[in-house]
């Protein structure tokens, strides 16, 4: 059997955890004669030939030549049925998790037309609104869109069906 074996992992301050992160974990359970098998297959192929490295030895699978029984044959046959679970990771369970909602995105301010509000003077197009400041929307902060809208680094706006109810 094996457990405690990390099957997602996450730098400090990912983007992807600013709320939360969903992965879809599937377990497919082996008898003990297949997973010796892909065991075998595993330290042959992903063996990079140093001094300490397992020597290759002689895959033998189930698999067999029904014409001549003295051919190898390469491959493995089983059969089982797979488990999975989607799992939430809220970064409020994370022990020390700190959020920096605006990593490396400048804040600048922008001229705003006091006569119309959605009129603003910002040279740079491929930044947009952000915030107003002031006790009468005097000014307003602009950033990069990339960083207001998360469909601009391959993201989505739309809530998965799965998705639950944020904390």
């Amino acid at each position: 059997m094996i457990s405690h074996i990390a099957i997602a992992q996450y730098v400090l301050n990912d983007p992807k955890m600013d709320i939360g992160n969903s992965i879809l974990v599937r377990q497919y359970p082996l008898t003990q004669d297949a997973y010796s098998y892909w065991l075998t297959v595993q330290k042959n192929s992903q063996s990079l030939g140093g001094l300490f490295d397992v020597q290759p030895s002689q895959i033998t699978g189930n698999i067999h030549c029904t014409t001549n029984p003295a051919i190898p044959a390469l491959g493995y046959i089983s059969a089982s049925t797979i488990q999975e679970k989607r799992i939430y990771i809220s970064n409020t369970k994370l022990p020390g998790w700190q959020s920096q909602k605006y990593y490396s995105c400048t804040i600048n301010q922008a001229n705003q037309d006091q006569t119309n509000l959605q009129i603003y003077n910002y040279s740079d197009t491929s930044y947009g609104p952000y915030k107003y400041i002031g006790d009468f929307i005097v000014d307003l902060l602009v950033a990069p869109k990339s960083c207001l809208d998360c469909r601009y680094q391959g993201g989505t706006n739309i809530k998965p069906a799965f998705w639950p109810l944020i904390e």
